[in-house]
């Protein structure tokens, strides 16, 4: 049935994730048996990533800097912070600590999709981070967090609200990708928001930022992800240029 519906693999990795968790709290709760879901693996999309050039870094910060809008926060935070576009959703100013430059990724924003008798299609669900590795703490540069204190104090209300929206209120990765999209389009050129998640790990590693404490702040579960992914990818980089 799954596979009928022609599901993303996103969506796909967020079904598996979420029954997983109901089952293993039936079996702590009421010892009901719980099948093993390490034998399920799902397809690897190929990734057209790309990593962003010297000049598109410049002008995406020189806007972010200069911009104090919720997009040029998720902007900064995924460039110099690894942060998923899910985890920048869930981010509340809470998680924050102004005092050491550092940031707690603590839950995730996924779209899932909704009940059929729902008004809409999809809905939003505040959840944990799929892995227990995906739960860390994040260095960020000092320039950065200068730049978020002075949001905060401008803007912040409430701890307790999302940052992005500066609300209660979830908010929504679509909206983000779209401000992106919009920041990118006005220096005429095309990227999407995980590119600059792309572009973070690339850069740790051309400078030799050691890749076990590389893979901890982009929460991977094995090293070996993270040699896959960007290791080898910047090596080639190396040789190309």
């Amino acid at each position: 049935k799954i596979n009928e519906e022609k599901y993303s693999l996103s969506t796909l990795s967020t079904i598996r994730y979420v029954l997983k968790s109901i089952l293993e709290y039936a079996q702590s709760k009421y010892a009901i048996k719980c099948p093993n879901f390490n034998f399920i693996k799902l397809a690897k999309k190929k990734s057209d990533c790309k990593v962003l050039t010297s000049d598109q870094i410049m002008l995406l910060g020189k806007y972010s800097f200069n911009h104090f809008e919720p997009i040029s926060l998720a902007i900064l935070l995924s460039l110099y912070g690894g942060l998923r576009i899910g985890e920048f959703s869930g981010l509340k100013w809470k998680d924050i600590d102004f005092d050491n430059d550092l940031i707690r990724v603590e839950r995730t924003v996924e779209r899932l999709k909704a009940p059929a008798n729902s008004a809409t299609k999809t809905q939003l669900m505040l959840m944990d981070p799929k892995t227990a590795t995906s739960k860390r703490i994040i260095p960020i540069p000092s320039f950065v967090m200068e730049y978020v204190k002075k949001y905060y104090q401008h803007h912040a209300i409430d701890d307790e609200h999302f940052i992005y929206t500066n609300s209660k209120n979830i908010s929504d990765p679509r909206s983000i990708q779209y401000g992106f999209h919009r920041i990118c389009k006005l220096y005429n050129f095309k990227s999407n928001f995980h590119s600059l998640r792309h572009t973070y790990a690339t850069n740790c590693v051309m400078n030799n930022i050691d890749i076990k404490s590389l893979s901890e702040m982009l929460g991977h579960s094995k090293v070996s992800t993270t040699l896959n992914l960007y290791v080898h990818s910047s090596l080639d980089f190396k040789k190309h240029r």
